[in-house]
């Protein structure tokens, strides 16, 4: 029998949650291995430390997927190969469509990391981040438009990382989705009830951020 693939992360949800939602919606049998950072005052990430080098991967990082014998760090890249093994209309169709996921991907992703990383800042401010993201997201919404995902009627790998992003903003500050656009509302919606989504939403939830952060 193959090996289960391994998804590698934090015990958070992180960059590694809109990856979890894929391989559920997909219906990929995986082993969710997950670390634990330890409290203050010394956050210790030995779990992870420790372990890393051991792994066999020519560079070691969280996330990680291993899939027998290829392993693969970086979190655009494990959602690209993911997509491409197992479902490859999840990254485009066309070449056109092809460019626009990849890009749809930097774009959702640097406005997950800015939210992710202002946690970590001593000078966290939730309602700043709520205030810049909500100022970002309407050039998403434009790009969205009328269409069910974000490149039409198929949905693709960075719907998932979206939909993670809108999560995020609302449990910052309960409405902003809708402040935005209830377009976007609409949306998360859509996404929540695909199935095996649904199925990890109902799951007791990680938290979303390490222990050194100043919002969990």
């Amino acid at each position: 029998m193959e090996a289960k693939p391994i998804l590698g992360y934090w015990h958070i949800r992180g960059l590694s949650e809109a990856i979890r939602y894929m391989l559920k919606h997909i219906g990929v049998d995986f082993e969710d291995r997950t670390y634990t950072q330890g409290p203050a005052p010394d956050y210790d990430r030995s779990a992870w430390t420790d372990a890393k080098d051991s792994l066999g991967m020519s560079f070691p990082n969280l996330p990680y997927f291993m899939d027998g014998d290829f392993k693969i760090s970086e979190t655009m890249a494990i959602a690209q190969y993911i997509a491409l093994k197992y479902k490859p209309e999840f990254v485009g169709t066309t070449l056109q469509e092809k460019g626009l996921v990849q890009q749809l991907g930097g774009v959702v992703l640097d406005i997950k990391n800015y939210m992710s990383h202002s946690c970590y800042s001593p000078d966290f401010n939730k309602d700043r981040v709520v205030q810049d993201v909500k100022e970002e997201l309407p050039k998403v919404v434009a790009f969205l438009g009328e269409k069910m995902f974000l490149i039409g009627d198929q949905i693709t790998w960075p719907d998932f990382f979206l939909f993670e992003t809108l999560e995020m903003l609302e449990a910052f500050q309960s409405g902003s989705v809708a402040e935005v656009s209830t377009k976007l509302v609409e949306y998360r919606n859509r996404i929540a009830a695909l199935s095996g989504v649904a199925e990890r939403i109902a799951e007791p939830r990680l938290q979303w951020n390490n222990t050194q952060a100043k919002w969990l």
